[in-house]
């Protein structure tokens, strides 16, 4: 065995005519950033046990076994879920790791059917997992490319199929479907440079993924019976997350540029709750509680904040951009103002539009 003792020069192990070579075999080895990565690579997680200990990990899923699911009948699908689903947190990251990795160019027509099938029904009886993480694995796998244009409909089936056993079986179904339309949904994004590109197109188009949208609002509204307006701004509620996770961001390096098209993507669900709150109108109190929340005087700005030469004062840009995490533009805030409340005397309204500095025109 080579001696690194002290006196050696800690560079020692590269310190040959080949360290280059090998200093670029260890970078490609352990690059968390490669598109190439395997789960069964060196790099991933799943891989410690296998390569640097003496024992396989506990409750792991080999792959061998779950390709073995994938081209299971549904009904067998069902058990293999229903056995894993007696496992530990082992059991539910290897699955996470499996479905991830599944490279759907490998599998057979009927096959990658089948993932959806297998992956529903993970959904339906596992918890604990991020919803963001489950739409990004949904929305790689459900890429357009995958599917043959015959073979579209069937997949399109599977997945709203899917989404309504969701709904209805799972407490937070509707949160879990929200999160996969919002990452299906096919997007501008703004590089460094300027150039823009979009996400690549999924199974689902834009019309189908809205209609999917409304549906997810529509089964909320009825399950929750009546909305209680606050809920909005409350951190954390249901409501709240339903609205902030739907809408949709690229990448923001254009922020002022790209924000307003993409917050669209939901404006047919906010109508929604616009048109419900217009019938269960909040109190003066309510709508007291807003005008405060949303006060100049409460942004504080970050020296990150700050934009030299910027027509637009920093101030209205942070808290335009507040304003947005709730409404997605300022245009449906001032709508929500308007409608949404019973106010005594609404010359309280008109001196708010008036004098807030919200609706000084640079989002509406």
């Amino acid at each position: 065995m080579r001696n690194l003792s002290k006196e050696n020069n800690h560079n020692e192990i590269f310190d040959n005519e080949n360290s280059e070579y090998e200093k670029n075999i260890l970078k490609y080895l352990f690059n968390k950033d490669r598109d190439d990565i395997d789960i069964r690579d060196i790099q991933c997680c799943s891989s410690y046990y296998e390569y640097f200990c003496y024992r396989p990990l506990h409750n792991d899923v080999s792959n061998t076994v779950f390709n073995k699911a994938i081209k299971s009948s549904l009904k067998d699908q069902k058990e293999y879920i229903k056995e894993w689903s007696k496992g530990d947190k082992n059991i539910l990251n290897s699955l996470i790791l499996r479905f991830r990795a599944t490279d759907m160019e490998k599998l057979q027509p009927f096959e990658r059917g089948n993932y959806f099938h297998l992956l529903i029904e993970f959904v339906i009886h596992f918890k604990n997992f991020s919803r963001m993480g489950l739409g990004e694995i949904v929305a790689d796998h459900a890429n357009i490319k995958y599917f043959p244009a015959d073979k579209q409909k069937h997949i399109q089936d599977i997945l709203s199929n899917g989404f309504e056993e969701i709904r209805k079986r799972k407490s937070d179904g509707h949160l879990l479907i929200n999160a996969i339309l919002a990452k299906m949904a096919r997007i501008e994004n703004i590089s460094h440079d300027g150039e823009s590109y979009y996400s690549p197109d999924t199974i689902f188009t834009e019309d189908m993924r809205k209609e999917e949208t409304l549906k997810n609002f529509k089964f909320f509204i009825k399950k929750v019976g009546t909305l209680n307006i606050m809920d909005i701004i409350k951190p954390f509620s249901q409501l709240n997350v339903l609205i902030q996770e739907s809408f949709i961001y690229g990448t923001d390096y254009n922020f002022y540029k790209s924000r307003e098209e993409i917050i669209l993507q939901c404006q047919d669900a906010l109508d929604m709750l616009l048109d419900y709150f217009s019938e269960h109108k909040g109190s003066e109190e309510d709508f007291d509680e807003y005008c405060d929340k949303f006060d100049i005087k409460k942004i504080k700005l970050n020296p990150e904040d700050y934009s030299y030469g910027d027509e637009i004062p920093s101030e209205q840009k942070k808290l335009s951009s507040e304003v947005c995490k709730y409404f997605g533009l300022v245009k449906n805030y001032r709508m929500f103002l308007e409608e949404c409340f019973d106010l005594k005397d609404r010359s309280k309204l008109d001196r708010y539009l008036k004098e807030s500095m919200i609706f000084g025109g640079y989002y509406n």
